[in-house]
């Protein structure tokens, strides 16, 4: 019998619009009226996914930034695991030697140590990457309008991190040449103690080594007393891989990164056609 149901958002319970369609939503409802709990599993962080579960009326757990951050159903924080500071200055200047002007993420908000003209082109990079079918001119506009630019914090300086009290909780970066976020990747986790994960083939997302969707997922699980067996798990992205490889029922829609699909116990519908809505109500 399945107990717990979790699900990453974008690209998977989401659709390509950024929404949660009526038929995803009903079976999640349903599915907690059936007495079965629903967890978010996202790369995003607090700020970003705060008003998508306030649109929709979802009152579940939420593990963020691919582990860094638990929250349970009343958001109150139960977990925090950030990358220390002085990891995070040896990840920054590595980054930027690759080209990057990477953001810092926290619970609640996007942190630049850069000036306006780096965030820009950083941010530009990321649109590009999330919409390569758009022009120059709807780039600038989708930038303008990103709740990540517009959230965007400058510090002064690196240690204005640590003075503020603020968490290195996960970094991301873009780049269209996948040989470079290949690159990226291997001298990263030359770093060690480091999570190295992508959303997407274009991104490199980073976390501590401990802040992984499957550790964290197992740990909360083990903690309730619920068997993995117990479990649905959904995504399609890197990010997703540990909870795949932990947890035996693993789904994911048929747009998801291949080496998900090649590890998946089954392979549901696309995000665009309700794959996740359409697995809940043949489940539960």
């Amino acid at each position: 019998m399945i107990k717990l149901i979790v699900s990453d958002m974008d690209g998977t319970f989401l659709n390509n619009h950024q929404e949660i369609s009526e038929y995803n939503l009903n079976a999640l409802k349903y599915a907690q009226s059936k007495g079965v709990e629903f967890m978010i599993a996202t790369g995003r962080n607090h700020i970003s996914i705060k008003p998508l579960v306030e649109k929709y009326g979802i009152h579940c757990s939420c593990m963020l930034m691919n582990g860094a951050e638990f929250r349970d159903s009343r958001d109150q924080v139960q977990k925090k695991i950030p990358i220390s500071y002085e990891k995070g200055k040896k990840l920054l200047d590595l980054l930027e030697s690759q080209g990057f002007y990477p953001e810092i993420m926290d619970s609640d908000g996007f942190y630049t140590i850069y000036g306006e003209e780096e965030a820009r082109i950083s941010m530009l990079g990321r649109m590009r990457c999330l919409r390569p079918d758009a022009s120059e001119t709807e780039l600038e506009k989708l930038m303008n309008e990103s709740v990540f630019f517009n959230s965007l914090i400058r510090l002064k300086s690196y240690e204005e991190l640590q003075e503020r009290g603020i968490l290195f909780s996960k970094t991301i970066v873009f780049n269209q040449d996948t040989a470079v976020i290949a690159d990226t990747k291997k001298k990263v986790m030359e770093l060690g103690g480091l999570a190295v994960t992508s959303s997407y083939p274009t991104n490199v997302e980073i976390n501590d080594i401990h802040a992984q969707k499957g550790i964290a997922l197992s740990e909360y699980i083990a903690e309730r007393g619920i068997k993995k067996e117990e479990v649905m798990v959904f995504g399609d992205g890197l990010n997703d891989y540990s909870l795949f490889t932990e947890f035996p029922n693993s789904f994911a829609p048929e747009n998801a990164m291949e080496e998900i699909r090649n590890i998946a116990s089954e392979i549901i519908e696309s995000n665009e056609n309700n794959g996740v809505g359409q697995t809940i109500i043949r489940y539960i």
